[in-house]
């Protein structure tokens, strides 16, 4: 895929090809970093067999390096195990793809990862347990795509009960699933995530099964004193006592709403929490609401970062692109003027 997609790409005759016989602007590219744009480019193959099509208008031109690419590009993507992996890892991928748009949301918090997360490793787990009826139904689907092709490519094709014998789902589904199922528990595993302690405080989750029995509830805030004290207490047993007590009136606060009115995000929790009434429970729930759930609130600030700090600018100080950055990303904030032109007035040195 990745061969063909560079091939295509390449060149911008072969790109006015794809453009007239696909009805697209280029082929996708399988990104190392992007998973999404790599699901597309899955997808793509999938359910457009008219790249063979391009591929075949490309072998009837007089160019030999691009006809014996072309040929080689139509055998290995008409190859029976590209094709039924193909569909395998794009029925895997429509569950993760959801999960993949989930976590590059800037408001996400780490509870509703957490839940997200259980869900897709569940549901690949019960594919696993269910593969021999998966598998079948999947197979007949990358048998029809094989019949679509049909006389076009030049294959020594095999019976389709000696093929489906070959590509058993212990060699290509099972694998497949078992590698992203653990792919997925090493990405997001208990040591990597140990914040989704901190997600008892949310009203949401006070009366469910998981967080109300009292040999859990002291596991959590147990877990959350030997972690937690030393940023609000002078004493781990000082702590301990006033978390204890922040917790039992934040627990009682809660307790008079109704279930609709119980803020389920630790954005609105912390929105709810009084500062000067929970101290301890407000300055955790800060640090659930910041902790960030992947990679995609660092790749925000780099390209900010590039956007502010060329190449040939790199005498700027820290505290001056740290400011830019902000004013860059957080653009929704309201600046006011004349308070910034007064305290410029009032500086000494009023270089810029």
């Amino acid at each position: 895929m990745e061969q063909t997609s560079t091939f295509m790409n390449s060149s911008s005759k072969r790109n006015f090809v794809v453009r007239d016989i696909m009805k697209r602007a280029g082929m996708p590219k399988l990104c190392e970093t992007r998973f999404i744009e790599r699901q597309d480019a899955y997808l793509m193959f999938r359910d457009n067999i008219s790249i063979i099509e391009v591929l075949q208008e490309i072998m009837s031109w007089n160019e030999s390096k691009a006809v014996a690419d072309a040929q080689s590009l139509i055998l290995s993507l008409s190859n029976p195990a590209f094709v039924v992996t193909l569909v395998c890892m794009c029925d895997i991928f429509a569950l993760t793809l959801p999960l993949a748009y989930l976590l590059q949301k800037v408001s996400l918090d780490v509870a509703t990862a957490s839940e997200h997360i259980n869900d897709v490793i569940s549901s690949l787990e019960e594919k696993r347990r269910q593969a021999d009826g998966n598998f079948s139904v999947l197979f007949s689907e990358a048998t029809e795509i094989l019949e679509k092709l049909g006389d076009e490519v030049v294959l020594d094709i095999l019976p389709m009960k000696i093929l489906k014998h070959i590509l058993d789902r212990q060699t290509i589904y099972i694998p497949i699933l078992d590698a992203i199922c653990e792919d997925i528990k090493e990405r997001f595993s208990k040591e990597a995530l140990e914040a989704y302690g901190l997600v008892f405080l949310l009203p949401k989750y006070f009366k469910s099964a998981e967080f109300s029995s009292p040999a859990a509830r002291e596991q959590q805030t147990s877990a959350v004193t030997s972690k937690y004290w030393s940023l609000f207490a002078s004493s781990e047993r000082s702590f301990q006592q006033m978390f204890l007590a922040e917790l039992n009136l934040w627990e009682r606060k809660w307790g008079r709403a109704e279930n609709s009115a119980l803020p389920d995000t630790a954005v609105a929790a912390l929105d709810a929490c009084d500062k000067e009434v929970f101290p301890i429970v407000h300055g955790l729930l800060k640090i659930l609401s910041t902790l960030p759930n992947s990679t995609c609130t660092a790749e925000r600030s780099f390209s900010t970062l590039r956007r502010l700090k060329t190449y040939l600018r790199n005498t700027m100080r820290a505290d001056r692109l740290s400011g830019l950055a902000l004013l860059n990303i957080h653009r929704g904030v309201e600046i006011n003027l004349d308070a910034v032109v007064e305290r410029f007035l009032k500086c000494e040195n009023r270089r810029l």
